[in-house]
């Protein structure tokens, strides 16, 4: 296995601490500043500037030897290096996911991000920076919202999400003013309902400033798809992505043994629930790289768009290959995590215990210090 560089471990988040938000993957702030705007003070509401770390990309190469794809993949990997390098930022946040951030991780200069260890906060298409982050900088991010899908949301961001993210990033609630002792120990929290996937605003083409509300239902229960107790790193993120790392030195052979692992799917390609065999085929990618071989427990995401016929055949599926495979280690679905609102925030490579007869899935360390 590929060496992974030591540990970093970010500083909890700090009031007054600057956050940034970057856009490494889709480039949606043009398009949506209404809900951007509210992102932004929402945090400052919470006495946190807000560094948006953002202009659109060439239209024309940089020079004549260098070509328009190179001269926008420069300009995003700027943008990151600006928010790692600015000595007022404490946090960054990305504003959304997508498809092209795979595109950026060869000439991303991990040495700035060793150098300026910080928080980094996303999912979906995110997965790709918090494995190489990991991997080639040694530096523990986050699966969990994002500003344009979480923290934008009108008229304010899901309780549940906000309420877990500061949890984790700096060990208290300061909206409700909640205080606890960190989260070591205690059981991750389980929403009691849940919206849909796509926000309003995603929607109502040219109205990107619409006022209309998320109508939230009943969260199915989790459910032990197969019993027992593990403990181990916790490392995972969105399905798609994970399949597209594998092989390749930001997914490295070997980085999951003794793992609890997870993963949450996306939407499809047409936004809509990704079909079943997609699903299927790419558990079956995974398992073919040997990362079921080495991990100790499975975590499975809620999936929103899919509907209780859809969840059934998922769980089946679930637990055919797991079972065919003889694996005997634990499997938890319909966590909290990833394309799901609301949303828990993950530290990557925390220390995480599974028990089905306790009924327990928590962090058995802090993600910050």
């Amino acid at each position: 296995m590929a060496s992974i560089p030591t540990l970093l471990i970010p500083k909890a988040l700090k009031k007054g601490g600057t956050i940034a938000f970057i856009s490494p993957s889709e480039r949606l702030n043009e398009h949506f500043p209404t809900p951007l705007s509210r992102a932004v003070s929402f945090f400052q509401s919470l006495g946190y500037p807000v560094k948006v770390i953002y202009t659109p990309l060439p239209t024309v190469p940089s020079s004549p030897t260098t070509s328009l794809h190179l001269t926008k993949t420069s300009h995003i990997v700027q943008e990151i290096h600006a928010a790692f390098l600015d000595p007022q930022v404490t946090c960054i946040i990305s504003t959304v996911g997508g498809t092209t951030i795979n595109e950026i991780l060869r000439i991303i200069d991990y040495g700035i991000v060793r150098s300026n260890p910080k928080i980094f906060v996303g999912y979906s298409d995110n997965t790709h920076l918090i494995y190489a982050f990991y991997t080639q900088a040694g530096l523990r991010s986050f699966t969990g919202p994002c500003a344009l899908t979480e923290f934008a949301e009108f008229p304010a961001p899901d309780p549940f999400t906000v309420s877990h993210f500061f949890q984790v990033l700096r060990g208290d609630d300061p909206v409700t003013g909640t205080t606890t002792a960190g989260i070591t120990g205690q059981r991750i929290p389980r929403s009691t309902s849940f919206a849909g996937w796509d926000l309003p605003f995603f929607l109502a083409s040219g109205k990107e400033d619409t006022e209309e509300v998320r109508e939230a239902v009943p969260t199915p229960p989790v459910v032990w798809l197969r019993p027992g107790t593990a403990s181990g790193p916790i490392m995972g993120g969105t399905l798609r992505k994970l399949v597209s790392l594998s092989g390749t030195p930001y997914l490295p052979p070997k980085m999951h043994t003794g793992a609890i692992f997870f993963f949450e799917i996306s939407q499809g390609e047409d936004q809509s629930a990704m079909p079943l065999y997609r699903v299927r085929s790419d558990i079956v990618d995974l398992i073919n790289t040997g990362l079921f071989d080495d991990i100790v427990g499975l975590v499975v995401g809620r999936t929103s768009l899919y509907d209780e016929k859809m969840n059934k055949k998922l769980k089946e599926i679930i637990v055919e290959l797991v079972e065919g495979g003889g694996w005997q280690w634990p499997v938890l679905f319909g966590v909290d995590i990833g394309h799901t609102s609301p949303m828990l925030t993950v530290p990557f490579g925390v220390r995480t215990r599974l028990d089905s007869v306790k009924d327990e899935f928590c962090f058995l360390e802090e993600g910050v210090v």
